[in-house]
């Protein structure tokens, strides 16, 4: 099976979350009420970049006839891991950060001679469900009124 159907379901779903994160105001990005756990708007994309890169890394090791690789420490600490180094960056270096991996694992997908199960999923799982379960989110920040002036910001 080819890739274009996955191709068209990923756009599909990004511009949708597009949308939705160009209805964030700019001074809201950095407020950690975007979810449950305090995560900003901001890290919510960082998140979707980091798994982004990592699909595009494994469609690679696929098209290589490579075993599957591991998140050294687990799937936890790579969350914790990729969170820790976007908390350091700006929206700007973030929004290049997710442009870039998405980019990659798209051309990684689309070099792939045949989509195997394994590829089938890291992608869609990193793409259009991964961007449907964050747009939810960010919409529900974007519908919730700004926090009083001087809480849910950043620290420091």
């Amino acid at each position: 099976m080819g890739p274009e159907r996955l191709l068209a379901d990923e756009e599909a779903a990004w511009a949708r979350l597009r949308r939705i994160v160009a209805a964030i105001p700019p001074e809201r990005f950095d407020e950690l009420t975007a979810t449950e756990d305090g995560w900003s708007a901001k890290d919510e994309l960082a998140h979707l970049a980091a798994w982004l890169e990592r699909c595009a890394v494994e469609l690679e090791r696929i098209a290589a006839g490579e075993a599957p690789g591991e998140a050294p420490g687990g799937i936890g600490r790579f969350n914790r891991d990729r969170y820790d180094r976007a908390r350091a960056m700006t929206l700007s270096e973030v929004e290049e950060d997710l442009a870039r991996a998405r980019d990659r694992a798209r051309r990684a997908l689309a070099r792939l001679p045949e989509v195997d199960a394994r590829a089938w999923t890291w992608f869609e799982e990193s793409g259009a469900l991964h961007y449907a379960t964050h747009a939810e989110r960010l919409l529900a920040f974007v519908d919730q009124p700004a926090p009083p002036e001087g809480r849910g910001l950043p620290v420091g």
